[in-house]
């Protein structure tokens, strides 16, 4: 869709106004129909078309500059300067999914290759900090392995215990008696719960008699 043209605006009621450019909606020399600067009569067009030759020739010098501008600008806001970032970071992750999970998934090898012990130390703090989503996490990934290969996953199973017998047995009675107090916890509320019904029932008797 084609942008609509600028409102016509002469140059003394821009400068007037307190605006930098204007807009008389003729073209300039060499054929644009643009805005122009009110300090130089410069047509905003050909001003564009010099910077892209400029930058092409001095890509070097405009990166820097570029750059210098940047941090300016972070220096003078700081919070309006991380939000954008973030923006920027959220639409280029969600338009390049993959190639930004690879990269990630190539600076953790790294990582690991140069850095293990460092990397070991902020897994085992994210992990006790975590404790509960971890278990979560390893319990649906053995749900999903046990539901695409059952076979082998009951044939794993066998070699650790056959391999871990007594943490396997110690494993079992621990599993035993969290069940056996879960049960005994369902019958004293069950007995709980019967003997407040008899009782409310024991006082509407009561109660009707008199």
């Amino acid at each position: 869709m084609t942008a609509a043209p600028p409102d016509i605006i002469g140059r003394d009621e821009a400068r007037a106004l307190g605006l930098k450019r204007f807009f008389t909606g003729k073209p300039c020399r060499r054929g644009h129909v643009a805005e122009r600067g009110v300090s130089n009569l410069e047509c905003m067009e050909c001003s564009r078309g010099r910077s892209r030759e400029w930058r092409a020739a001095n890509l070097k010098k405009a990166r820097e500059r570029a750059r210098e501008r940047a941090r300016k600008y972070r220096a003078a806001n700081p919070k309006k300067a991380r939000e954008r970032a973030r923006e920027r970071a959220r639409k280029y992750r969600a338009a390049n999914l993959e190639k930004v999970r690879e990269r990630e998934r190539e600076y953790g090898r790294k990582r690991r290759t140069t850095n293990p012990g460092r990397v070991k130390e902020v897994r085992r703090a994210w992990h006790a900090a975590n404790l509960e989503k971890v278990r979560e996490g390893a319990r649906e990934r053995a749900r999903k392995y046990r539901a695409a290969d059952p076979e082998r996953a009951r044939e794993n199973r066998r070699r650790w215990r056959a391999a871990n017998l007594e943490l396997a047995r110690e494993g079992e009675r621990e599993r035993i008696l969290r069940y056996n107090k879960r049960q005994a916890a369902q019958r004293r509320a069950g007995r709980a719960g019967s003997e407040l019904k008899r009782s409310r029932t024991g006082r509407l008797v009561i109660e009707g008699n008199h």
